[in-house]
C-alpha cells in the first residue's frame, strides 16, 4: 500500500539512517520547483543525492526499519542467506570501511553449543593474517544477535571462473593452487584445518590473489551455501565437507582428520580447475563417496594430454586414498608445485581475475519501492551457480520476521537473493565466513552485465567505432553511444574527477615492423638500449576489438585527488616535497599536477579506496586501472598515426607528427625537466588530456614482451602472469618516440618513480 512522504520520513528517522534535522536540511536544499511531489520522487531524490542506498530506501518504504543501523555498522545492502544466518553489506560508521557481516540466525543459535562454537571460531579467525586468507575484522553481539564482520572483497570464486571459462590454462591453475596451498600451510601452522576446500571457497580478487573463504567451516554443522542454491554440505552425524572434494577418511569421521584432508581436497580442486569436472562422478551421493574410497585415481594426463607428467605425479600423491601416502605437509605440496612452475610464484594477476562490478546511472523511477518483496530483491534472478556436491541439509529450522534483524535471526524464505553477489555462506559461522564477492553488482537501476558483453550485437545499438576515424567522428561515436545508453558523454564523480565515455570499437594495436625499425634508427644514444628492449614488444601488430563501453579519466589522477583518497602525497613535483625539486615548483600550485612516485600497488589501492567511498558505492561506481588494450584504444581516438591525433583518420608524416606532439603533451623537448598541471595541452578526439608524456600511466596487465603473439582479439586483458606491470604513454623526460600511442614499458608492481602516475577507468553497466 502506498504511503505519504510524511510517513516515509517518519520511518526514515526511526531507522536511524537520517535524523529529522538531516531530512529537513535535505528538503530545504532542493529548489522549490524540483521538490518531490510524492514518495516515489522523494525516495529517488534521496538515492540520487546518495543519502540512501536503493536497499535502504526500499526497506524504509516497506516499514522494515529495525536493524538498518546496529552497533557500529550501517547496513547498505542484503547479500544473501544461508541456513545459519544472513550476510549483509555494511559500513563501519566511524571508520567508513565497507565490510561483509555474517549474522547468526535464531535457528543457528538454537543448536547446542552453537554460540560457544561461534565465539571460538571468531577468536581463531582473529589470529589468521595472511594474504591468501580472507580477513576477519570484528565480532560482537547486538540486541541478542551475534555477528562477524569480515573483509569485503571484489573478485570471483574459482568455481564460477571455471564455469564461465571452462578448464584453465595449466600454469594458471597451478598458480592458483599454489596460492591456496600457501594460505592453508599458514593456517595449519596455527592449528586450523579447513575441511571444506573446493573451488567455490577460493576467491580470486582483482589483483590476482587467491583468498581462502570459510576457514574452519567444517567445524560448524548445519550450513548451506550462499547464492545459487544449497550445496550438498554434509550435516548428519560427524560427516562434514563437500563430497566432490572430501578425503576418504573425512567421510568416516570428520573429527579425526588432520591437515592431509586439506591436501586431498586441494588436489581434487586442482583436477577441477584443469578439467572442468570433479575427479569422481556418480548417480548418487553414496556412489561419489564410495568412488573416493575405492575407485582408481584418475589421471590428469589422460583427461588433459598436455599436462606435464610431473604435475600428474604431484596430483596423484595429493589424492592418495590413505593419508600416509600423501605429502606429509602442505609445505611439501608448495615445494613440488613451485618446482613445476620453475620458480617460486607469488601473487599473479590474470585476465581471469577480473571481477565484473557494474556501474551506471540511477534508474529514472523507483518503482521497486512498491514491489511486494523484502529488501535485497532489487534484481532479477540469475541462473544458479553450479553447486558442489554436498549431503542434504536435514531438519533445518526457519522462521521469518518483520524486520532485518528478525530476518537475520531466522532466514527469510521469501528472500530472492542478489544474483550477482557471492557470499562465503557455504555454511554458517566460520572463520572468515561469508566474505562477499562483488561480481557485477546490479546497481543504479541497470541490468547486470559482464565486461565481455558485446553490446554492439543489440539490434538498436550504434555501430562500433572502427578505426581509422577523425576527431569529429570520434565525438559522433561518443554521442551516439551516450544516447543509446542513456548516460552523459562526460561525468564527474564525488571527488570531482572527470571521466569520458569511450564507446566500444575496433583498432590496430601495436606497431608495424616498419615503424618499429624506423623508431629504432631514429633515437639518440641515451635511449638506444631502452628502445632496443621495448620496441620489439610492440609487435606483432594485431586487430583488437573493445566490446564494452567504459568511462576513462579525462585527466591523470592529480596530487590533490590522490591525497584526498589516500591521505598522502608522495609526489616529487609537489610544493610539499623537499630539496631541489621543491625549488622547481616554488610559487606554483601543484594540486593539479599529476601524482607520481606511485607504484602499481599504490594505484590499485587508490582505485579500491575510491570505489569504497560511500557516494561511489551507493552510485555503483567501481574504479580500476585500464587494461593495455583499453588504454591504447583510448589514446589515439581513431588515429592511425603515432600519436592520439590525426588528419581525417590518416597518418601524419613523422616530422609533422612530432611537431604537433608539443600541442598535445609534455615530453623532453618542452617539459623543462618537470611535470605540469593536467589539462594544459590539447585533448584527443575522445576529450582526454595528457595521453602523451607528462607521466607514464600504470595499466592493469602483467607484462610479457612476447604476449602480443598470442593476444585474443576481443577485450584482451594481458598475459595470465608476470612479475612486472605495464605502463604507457611516456613521460616528461622521454623523447617523442617513447610517447607514442603504442609505446609500452614495464616495472615491478612496487616500483615508484617521478616519471610514473596513472588514470582510472570505470566499467559501464549494460543498459
Amino acid at each position: 500500500m502506498a504511503i505519504t512522504i510524511e510517513q516515509f520520513v517518519e520511518r526514515l528517522t526511526q531507522s536511524g539512517l537520517m535524523s529529522a534535522a538531516d531530512v529537513s536540511a535535505f528538503q530545504d536544499s532542493l529548489p522549490p520547483d524540483k521538490r518531490p511531489k510524492d514518495v516515489q520522487q522523494f525516495a529517488q531524490a534521496l538515492v540520487q543525492q546518495r543519502k540512501l542506498t536503493k536497499y535502504q530506501a526500499q526497506a524504509v518504504y516497506q516499514g522494515q526499519t529495525k536493524g538498518l543501523v546496529f552497533g557500529q555498522y550501517t547496513v547498505l545492502d542484503q547479500i544473501g542467506e544461508g541456513g545459519m544466518g544472513v550476510v549483509l553489506k555494511a559500513q563501519h560508521r566511524r571508520m567508513k570501511r565497507t565490510v561483509a557481516i555474517k549474522v547468526l540466525s535464531s535457528a543457528g543459535m538454537k543448536q547446542p553449543g552453537a554460540v560457544e562454537r561461534f565465539h571460538r571460531e571468531v577468536e581463531a579467525a582473529a589470529k589468521l593474517e595472511h594474504p591468501n586468507i580472507v580477513a576477519a575484522y570484528d565480532a560482537d553481539e547486538h540486541q541478542g544477535v551475534h555477528y562477524l564482520a569480515m573483509q569485503y572483497v571484489e573478485g570471483k570464486d574459482l568455481a564460477t571462473i571455471v564455469k564461465d571459462r571452462g578448464p584453465l590454462p595449466i600454469r594458471e591453475a597451478v598458480e592458483y593452487t599454489l596460492q591456496a596451498a600457501r594460505g592453508l600451510h599458514y593456517a595449519h601452522g596455527e592449528g586450523i584445518v579447513h575441511r571444506d576446500i573446493k573451488p567455490g571457497n577460493l576467491l580470486l580478487d582483482n589483483k590476482g590473489t587467491v583468498k581462502i573463504l570459510d576457514m574452519g567451516l567444517a567445524r560448524i554443522a548445519g550450513a548451506e551455501a550462499a547464492m545459487g542454491g544449497p550445496e550438498r554440505l554434509t550435516t548428519t552425524g560427524q560427516v562434514m565437507g563437500t563430497c566432490d572434494y572430501m578425503a576418504p577418511e573425512q567421510a568416516m569421521d570428520s573429527h579425526l582428520v588432520d591437515a592431509r584432508a586439506d591436501i586431498y581436497a586441494l588436489g581434487c580442486t586442482l583436477y577441477r580447475l584443469l578439467t572442468g569436472n570433479p575427479p569422481y562422478r556418480g548417480e548418487s551421493l553414496m556412489q561419489i563417496l564410495m568412488a573416493h574410497q575405492q575407485a582408481p585415481i584418475p589421471s590428469l594426463c589422460a583427461a588433459r594430454p598436455e599436462t606435464p607428467a610431473e604435475l600428474d605425479a604431484v596430483f596423484q600423491k595429493m589424492v592418495a586414498k590413505k593419508p600416509e601416502d600423501r605429502q606429509p605437509t602442505m609445505a611439501e605440496v608448495i615445494a613440488e608445485l613451485e618446482a613445476i612452475l620453475g620458480a617460486s610464484s607469488g601473487r599473479s594477476a590474470t585476465s581471469a581475475a577480473k571481477a565484473e562490478p557494474s556501474s551506471g546511472a540511477l534508474a529514472q523511477t523507483l518503482a521497486f519501492l512498491q514491489e511486494d518483496a523484502p529488501p535485497g530483491t532489487l534484481t532479477k534472478q540469475k541462473k544458479p551457480i553450479v553447486a558442489e556436491r554436498t549431503l542434504p541439509h536435514i531438519g533445518q529450522e526457519r522462521d521469518t520476521g518483520s524486520n532485518i534483524l528478525n530476518k537475520a535471526q531466522g532466514t527469510v524464505a521469501r528472500l530472492r537473493r542478489k544474483p550477482l553477489l557471492l557470499a562465503g555462506l557455504a555454511g554458517g559461522l566460520v572463520l572468515l565466513l561469508g566474505t562477499v564477492l562483488t561480481i557485477g553488482l546490479h546497481r543504479g537501476g541497470q541490468r547486470p552485465s559482464t565486461e565481455n558483453s558485446v553490446l554492439s550485437t543489440q539490434s538498436d545499438a550504434p555501430p562500433l567505432a572502427i578505426a581509422p576515424f577523425d576527431e569529429k567522428k570520434a565525438k559522433e561515436h561518443q554521442a551516439a553511444w551516450a544516447k543509446h545508453l542513456g548516460v552523459p558523454v562526460e561525468i564527474a564523480n564525488s571527488i570531482g574527477m572527470k571521466l569520458a565515455l569511450i564507446p566500444p570499437g575496433e583498432f590496430q594495436m601495436g606497431s608495424s615492423p616498419q615503424l618499429i625499425e624506423e623508431e629504432l634508427k631514429a633515437h639518440g644514444h641515451d635511449y638506444d638500449q631502452w628502445f632496443k628492449v621495448h620496441l620489439p614488444s610492440e609487435g606483432p601488430q594485431h586487430r583488437v576489438r573493445i566490446t564494452r563501453p567504459f568511462y576513462f579519466g579525462v585527466y591523470l589522477v592529480t596530487q590533490e585527488e590522490f591525497e584526498r583518497v589516500i591521505g598522502a602525497n608522495p609526489s616529487s613535483f609537489s610544493v610539499t616535497s623537499k630539496g631541489k625539486v621543491k625549488d622547481k615548483v616554488a610559487g606554483q600550485d601543484t594540486k593539479r599536477f599529476p601524482v607520481e612516485n606511485v607504484s602499481w600497488d599504490d594505484a590499485v589501492e587508490f582505485c579500491q579506496k575510491l570505489s569504497n567511498l560511500p557516494q561511489e558505492q551507493s552510485a555503483g561506481h567501481t574504479y580500476r586501472l585500464p587494461t593495455e588494450a583499453q588504454w591504447e584504444y583510448a589514446c589515439p581516438a581513431g588515429s592511425t598515426g603515432r600519436y592520439g591525433f590525426s588528419s581525417g583518420g590518416k597518418a601524419i608524416p613523422k616530422e609533422d607528427d612530432e611537431k604537433t606532439l608539443s600541442d598535445y603533451g609534455w615530453f623532453v623537448n618542452n617539459a623543462g625537466g618537470m611535470t605540469h598541471a593536467v589539462g594544459g595541452k590539447r585533448p584527443n578526439g575522445w576529450g582526454l588530456f595528457d595521453m602523451h608524456g607528462n607521466v607514464w600511466e600504470w595499466c592493469r596487465d602483467p607484462y610479457d614482451k612476447a604476449y602480443y603473439a598470442q593476444l585474443p582479439m576481443d577485450d584482451p586483458g594481458g598475459p595470465p602472469r608476470g612479475l612486472d606491470r605495464v605502463f604507457r604513454g611516456g613521460g616528461w623526460h622521454e623523447p617523442a618516440g617513447a610517447c607514442r600511442s603504442a609505446s609500452r614499458s614495464n616495472h615491478g608492481p612496487g616500483y615508484c618513480g617521478y616519471l610514473v602516475g596513472f588514470r582510472v577507468s570505470q566499467v559501464l553497466a549494460e543498459e
